[in-house]
């Protein structure tokens, strides 16, 4: 068997062991629910970045550095989660924050027009969200002008 690493890369063989023999870990987020809490209806996220709301260049304690997914949902909301539950009374994967439905569709959440357009975010597109951690802004790309 050949060595599948450069001549000059440094090997973690404890994190390689690690990775290869440890125990699988997983952690969800925990579930937006739709309208009808009581219904037991779920909503879908259709995507997710990662925010640091901290200095984006500062590299501190990467245990206690704030980290959070936003996502745009099947209604047309927005939901905030926080990744490593360093909230205050937060625990991994709890939801900080959901704006209310169809705030991400062209014509609004209450407009009475424009009936053809589709009232969810679009499946198609993969990569529907975006940070720029810098500016402290989240971009969404939900719906065809089309």
């Amino acid at each position: 068997m050949v060595d599948p690493t450069f001549p000059s890369e440094r090997i973690s063989w404890y994190d390689e062991y690690i990775q290869r023999h440890g125990p699988i870990v997983v952690n969800w987020m925990q579930l937006p629910r739709g309208d009808k809490p009581s219904c037991g209806e779920f909503v879908e996220a259709r995507g997710v970045a990662l925010y640091r709301p901290g200095n984006p260049h500062a590299r501190g304690d990467s245990d206690r550095e704030t980290l959070l997914a936003v996502s745009p949902l099947d209604d047309g909301g927005v939901c905030l989660w926080d990744v490593n539950g360093s909230g205050v009374g937060s625990k991994p994967g709890a939801i900080l924050a959901r704006s209310r439905p169809g705030i991400l569709f062209i014509d609004g959440p209450d407009a009475a027009g424009n009936k053809k357009r589709s009232k969810r975010v679009d499946s198609g597109v993969t990569e529907c969200v975006s940070v720029n951690n810098a500016l402290h802004r989240a971009f969404f790309a939900v719906q065809s002008r089309a």
